[in-house]
């Protein structure tokens, strides 16, 4: 193309410019399109889009929320995961191994992360109660521990709580509010009531307990007022400064005659006694009037009760009373204190070293060193309570009453301090050996009487109208809720049944009579069932009645012993009408059937079975005989009609049913020649997996070996 073509070519305005200007024109025609650029902009890419502030700001808000629910959901799930696969397991073995307070502590976190989870719900039912914490003055932050492991501390609410799960164990609990003393105590259900104290009112060291009325030992009752007593043993320190005060020269400490096997002695020559290894006055285990090194902090020991009243009076205190004392240690249904307490035979230990907590916030009342108490025995021995380093556990609820002179090396002390005056009566020689009743020598009642005891309990066989309200799958089986005709009253009754998933139908059946939780929790729906997964583990159907005054069933506490005379006799005919039902179903089989109580379940479980002939075999985990009482209610009357095989379970450290004045009373009177007394080193609960252990080898020998 020629130069004048393209100059023809160009647009009309740019023809009319002089040839002679093209440089000109070119160099205009270049800024024109860098003049069109600036007008009408590119279109800016994706990169600067986003970079713009008004498009930034929303998407990264938006990639945010994702990432945040992303990152919920995961640990959500991850929580969840945690719950099912990791807590869950953990808490059955911790409940089976009886370590009830721990397992309480994880299910509550398990739950927390999946609260409607159903076998959570059941894992928790099964290792809590409910209860009350209440503190005066209200408003108190509470904390929980628990009892047997190191101290985590975990926040519960604040007080008053009311109907709030607490374990079916021991756990530690502290309690705390601005200007008053802080409490750390045991406590186990139903739950406990503190005073709190302003903190320039509580004296240094002490603690309350709060008064009341109790069955102590020997058929004695103690009625005491609240009252201080020492967190503490009385230490070497301490005694110290009542020896360098020269507490063993100022006759005014020395309040009580000197007497030896009944002889008097004088001022010079019961003085003369307390003396330390090198002839020093002092407690027996010093030496140079003064306390073995690096022993500052232990026990004082090797005093005898006269020294123990001077020290107590150059204190300005007391020695507690037996009343006194055994308020203080709280005896219950829980023996976890003695595995947290000095008993390991080595010697003493500092206070508080060990980690044996009361029920008020006392320490070391259980071992560590034996404890001088005010009162005697009719022969002048003064008591020594709570057991010392080289006794067994058990000494723990067991008396000792020593000379009082005596001076061993662990025997020691405790002080109280009173707000009112102890009466005569709480400070006067307890009878320890006044007649008790001999069981064993108890003769029980004719057969004509006992026919008549037979027939109160006694019931029509009519019509059930069962009705079965729902089944389902749960952890430990298939669940048949059915409800029927009692035996009385024209009231319809609930139960139970659970099937196995192995074995083979007809099952053999063992039907359940539960503890006393069963008579605090006000719905079956959420019973326990802790320590009752391997009965039907085993190939074998539990049925769980609820008995009269039990769950939705609940009914004021019976008043006198004609109440407790007609809630037994319903209780009798809840099971019949509950074994009639079983008889009803094809798949039990009716002649294999086996009796189980707990505690309450096993208390009465020897007069149920007495009456009841459908069982084979029984057994009775927690079992005791108890006070004499009506003898329509007396065990002494049906314990020796237990006819069939008979397995009872007991702790050796049961603080409510001792060994030998509880249950062998109980086993010795049984009328069967097949019985079998196993004792576990344990209270009065005892661990499931250990019970379990005992339980099946039973049934299968006496119901027979289960078909798979």
């Amino acid at each position: 193309m020629t130069r004048l073509s393209r100059a023809r070519s160009r647009p009309i305005a740019a023809s009319r410019a002089p040839v002679g200007d093209q440089g000109t024109d070119q160099a205009a025609e270049r800024g024109g399109r860098a003049h069109g650029a600036h007008d009408i902009p590119p279109r800016p890419g994706l990169l600067a889009i986003l970079r713009r502030p008004s498009v930034m700001v929303p998407i990264a808000s938006i990639l945010l929320t994702v990432l945040l629910g992303v990152w919920r959901w995961r640990a959500e799930t991850s929580r969840a995961r945690w719950a099912r696969t990791v807590a869950a397991p953990e808490v059955q073995r911790l409940t089976n191994h009886g370590d009830y307070a721990e397992a309480f502590l994880l299910a509550r976190k398990a739950l927390g992360a999946l609260p409607d989870d159903p076998h959570l719900q059941q894992i928790w039912r099964d290792v809590s109660i409910p209860g009350t914490v209440t503190t005066d003055p209200p408003g108190a932050d509470v904390e929980v521990s628990a009892y047997l492991t190191e101290t985590t501390w975990v926040p519960f609410g604040r007080t008053p709580l009311d109907g709030v799960g607490l374990p079916r164990g021991l756990i530690r609990m502290r309690i705390s509010k601005a200007g008053f003393q802080p409490v750390e105590a045991s406590v186990s259900p139903p739950g406990q009531r503190f005073n709190l104290d302003p903190i320039a009112a509580a004296p240094p060291g002490m603690v309350r307990v709060r008064g009341g009325r109790d069955q102590v030992r020997f058929g004695s009752v103690g009625d005491v007022d609240d009252f201080w007593i020492d967190r503490f043993e009385v230490t070497n320190r301490e005694y110290k400064s009542f020896v360098d005060r020269s507490g063993y020269t100022q006759r005014a400490y020395w309040r009580e005659p000197f007497l030896d096997s009944g002889r008097s002695l004088s001022w010079e020559q019961g003085i003369e006694r307390f003396r330390d290894a090198t002839g020093r006055p002092g407690p027996a285990t010093w030496r140079n009037g003064t306390y073995p090194d690096g022993q500052a902090d232990f026990p004082v020991g090797g005093v005898s009760w006269y020294e123990a009243a001077a020290y107590a009076a150059f204190a300005g205190k007391s020695l507690p009373t037996f009343y006194h004392w055994y308020r203080a240690a709280g005896f219950g249904r829980f023996s976890d204190i003695l595995n947290v307490s000095n008993f390991d035979e080595r010697g003493p230990a500092a206070v508080g070293r060990y980690r044996g907590l009361g029920p008020f916030g006392t320490s070391d009342m259980a071992g560590n060193v034996k404890e001088w108490c005010w009162n005697a025995v009719p022969d002048r021995r003064r008591f020594l309570l709570g057991g010392g380093w080289n006794d067994a556990k058990y000494a723990f609820a067991e008396y000792d009453a020593r000379g009082p002179l005596e001076r061993a090396p662990t025997y020691g002390l405790r002080l109280a301090k009173y707000s009112h005056p102890v009466s005569d009566a709480v400070a006067a020689p307890v009878p320890i050996d006044e007649p008790r009743r001999d069981v064993l020598k108890t003769r029980p009642v004719s057969d004509e009487l006992f026919d008549v005891y037979r027939r109160q309990r006694a019931y029509d066989r009519t019509p059930l109208h069962a009705n079965v309200e729902s089944t389902e799958e749960t952890a430990i089986g298939t669940r048949v809720i059915v409800e029927f005709d009692a035996a009385y009253g024209g009231e319809r009754m609930r139960a139970y049944l659970f099937l196995p998933r192995t074995g083979t139908p007809p099952y053999q059946t063992v039907v359940f009579f539960p503890a006393g939780d069963a008579f605090v929790v006000r719905s079956s729906r959420d019973m326990s069932l802790s320590g009752l997964d391997f009965i039907v583990a085993s190939g074998r159907a539990l049925l769980y009645p609820i008995y009269k005054g039990t769950y939705e069933r609940m009914a004021a506490e019976p008043s006198g012993a004609n109440g407790e005379r007609d809630l037994q006799i319903a209780w009798s005919r809840d099971l019949g009408r509950a074994i009639d039902y079983l008889e009803t179903r094809a798949d039990i089989d009716r002649t294999r059937l086996a009796f189980y109580g707990v505690s309450v379940g096993a208390d009465i479980g020897a007069s149920l079975v007495a009456l009841e002939q459908r069982f084979k075999t029984t057994i009775l985990q927690a079992a005791g005989i108890g006070g004499e009482g009506p003898p329509e209610l007396d065990s002494v009357n049906y314990a020796p009609r237990v006819r069939i095989p008979t397995l009872m379970l007991n702790g050796r450290y049961d603080f409510t049913l001792p060994v030998e004045t509880a249950q062998r009373p109980l086993f010795s009177l049984l009328g069967t020649r097949e019985k079998k007394h196993r004792l576990f080193e344990a209270g009065h609960k005892l661990p499931n997996d250990e019970v379990a252990a005992e339980m099946v080898p039973w049934l299968d020998r006496y119901l027979g070996p289960v078909v798979r």
